[in-house]
């Protein structure tokens, strides 16, 4: 047909081609048929290194829908851009190409790396980083720590945790030594009987008060009521026809000249089907006679 990059680059030099794939553009999965859950979640690791084994038990995770997508959506517009900013300053065109399972491999390198230097997925809860992990707090709430700058606030920490005496111990006193498991366990289980003692809401405040980094473990019901998606404009309520409302989550990026866009439902299918017909030149009457013959349909 002629459609191939070569053929079209002779003709139209200036053009970029963009290639979206599954599995990549070489080997013997290159026409397989894939989506976000399968060919990055489930392919590369997620579905079952992200979970947690607890208690000797374990279940894969399931597959988030749309996690993938979206990053694959803005490494391809990323690409096509570079390929448009280029073709400004060379007058060349491009073609540019990503995968689902390319992209999933980047967004899990760090854990797919780590793999060759001893760190075993799953984890439980006593393999992780003691330091970087989540707790049960008194109210049933999940609180999670990170101190990565250990030297400043691993000392904040441990008086936080009433276990300051830890500093003097060459055992508790190093990041390295956390990554051994019996070290780990036994640290995890020390900070874990102080973080059941009180509620989520004194934890925070205790954190803001030393400078040290956490979250308190969210959910999905959650985040529409949180007040700083309100704040910074990430979610919207849609107002529907039959006067019903809801909440949608807007696409987080921001520009000062654009301002910020209109977040408006899709259009039904089918309805414009009118206006589209006339665009195209019928008439009324051959409009009216398309859908009473059910040629077309209007919504």
């Amino acid at each position: 047909m002629g459609l191939d990059y070569e053929t079209l680059m002779k003709k139209y030099p200036r053009l970029v081609i963009a290639n979206l794939s599954a599995y990549g553009e070489k080997g013997p999965e290159v026409n397989r048929p894939g989506y976000d859950t399968m060919s990055l979640w489930t392919r590369c690791g997620f579905t079952h290194d992200v979970s947690l084994i607890n208690e000797g038990h374990y279940a894969p995770t399931l597959p988030l829908m749309g996690t993938g997508d979206i990053p694959v959506a803005m490494g391809l517009m990323a690409a096509i851009n570079a390929a448009l900013l280029a073709r400004e300053k060379t007058g060349k065109g491009d073609r540019v190409a990503l995968s689902l399972m390319g992209t999933g491999l980047w967004m899990g390198s760090q854990m797919i790396e780590s793999t060759q230097f001893g760190h075993v997925y799953p984890k439980n809860r006593f393999t992780q980083s003691p330091v970087g992990a989540a707790y049960e707090c008194s109210d049933g709430t999940w609180f999670n720590c990170n101190v990565v700058n250990f030297p400043k606030d691993y000392p904040n920490f441990l008086r936080l945790m009433n276990h300051a005496e830890l500093l003097d111990d060459p055992l508790y006193n190093n990041r390295p030594n956390m990554n051994k498991p019996e070290i780990a366990e036994h640290l995890y289980k020390l900070f874990a009987a102080e973080f059941i003692k009180q509620p989520a809401s004194y934890w925070k405040e205790q954190f803001e008060l030393n400078d040290l980094c956490y979250e308190v473990v969210g959910t999905f019901r959650g985040a529409l009521d949180d007040p700083t998606a309100w704040e910074n404009d990430f979610l919207y309520k849609m107002k529907h026809e039959n006067g019903t409302e809801s909440v949608l989550v807007r696409p987080s990026m921001t520009s000062v000249n654009l301002g910020l866009p209109e977040y408006n439902r899709a259009p039904k299918l089918g309805e414009h089907t009118k206006e589209v017909l006339a665009e195209y030149g019928y008439s009324e009457a051959d409009i009216d006679k398309m859908l009473a013959d059910g040629a077309a349909v209007q919504r």
